[in-house]
């Protein structure tokens, strides 16, 4: 990889507390991630201040860059959004941020912290994050155009033919006898709506006489979706409906069919669908070609039953998990 600076996860939890932000690691781990995909790592990139991109500190003689300030306020940036401030505000800040972890590093490798074996482990173990992140973002190449996307959004809509939504208002509180007592109370002519503002717990739809406006069936838990799609229009629950919040009484309005979503509005919903069907494929490719088996050691829990065990090994091998050495 390059030599370019990175820094530690510790030292953006100091860069948070001082300017108010959190920067996660992986932020980091995506620049990791361009530099290691763009660049030879046989070849580090030689380090050298110009005009553009001058040297803004000395750490026992290692430099540090404008661009290095750069790469650490753009991560904060991508985290913190329109809050973050400006970048000459804290320049200096993140200047003083990096110096500190380059005196760190410098220490520890004084030290000869770096071939430890705990470290040695975390360093293999983050390097194989950073290869499959970016084997899992080479997958994702493309994808999102409109192109490839819209196949997805044909499907959705052609999914969504015939399906209905309904409006409706409900009532809730806590008790059944309470649930009953208002059923009556509206039977014997009180409005809906009147009882809904006054006795209703959810305050949200209470407030504007329980109405839900449209909704489809599985927007709402089984058992209030269940009885009030099976509600004629106008119709009204004669018993309380029972759910996690309390009892419902529930009275439909109206119905229509589903407009599908347009297209830029699911876009980012489609992106992901393509990307864990790409993700999905590949890997179901790499087990078929992975001979992939699982082994019944002592002191670990049984082989998972033959369904799981299928989807975690080749079909070929998934009968083939080897047994647990004799004692």
């Amino acid at each position: 990889m390059a030599s370019r600076y990175v820094i530690p996860a510790v030292v953006l939890a100091i860069v948070a507390g001082g300017i108010g932000f959190w920067v996660a690691k992986d932020d980091i781990v995506t620049t990791a991630i361009a530099e290691a995909t763009a660049t030879d790592p046989a070849v580090p990139a030689p380090r050298v201040a110009t005009a553009a991109n001058p040297k803004v500190a000395d750490v026992g003689g290692e430099m540090i860059l404008k661009s290095d300030v750069e790469q650490l306020y753009n991560a904060i940036k991508q985290r913190a959004g329109a809050q973050a401030p400006a970048q000459d505000e804290v320049f200096w800040m993140l200047v003083d941020q990096i110096v500190a972890s380059r005196l760190i590093i410098q220490a520890a490798t004084k030290d000869n912290l770096q071939s430890t074996a705990e470290v040695q482990a975390a360093v293999k173990m983050a390097t194989e994050q950073i290869v499959q992140e970016a084997y899992v973002q080479s997958l994702f190449k493309g994808l999102d155009t409109d192109a490839n996307l819209k196949p997805l959004y044909d499907q959705m809509v052609e999914s969504m033919k015939g399906q209905q939504e309904i409006r409706a208002r409900h009532i809730l509180v806590a008790d059944e006898a309470k649930a009953v007592e208002l059923i009556k109370k509206i039977n014997d002519g009180a409005k809906f709506e009147d009882v809904a503002k006054a006795e209703s717990i959810d305050t949200g739809s209470g407030a504007n006489g329980g109405d839900l406006d449209y909704f489809s069936k599985d927007a709402m838990v089984p058992e209030f979706g269940t009885v009030a799609f099976a509600l004629s229009d106008g119709q009204m629950t004669q018993t309380p409906v029972k759910t996690q919040f309390g009892y419902h009484i529930i009275k439909v309005e109206g119905r229509r069919a589903v407009t599908p979503p347009k297209f830029e509005d699911v876009k980012p919903q489609l992106v992901a669908r393509a990307q864990q069907e790409k993700l999905q494929s590949v890997i179901s490719t790499l087990r078929a070609q992975g001979n992939v088996k699982l082994v019944a050691a002592e002191g670990v829990p049984a082989l998972p039953p033959d369904q799981l065990l299928q989807n975690m090994v080749a079909p070929s091998a998934a009968g083939e998990a080897t047994p647990a050495p004799a004692q």
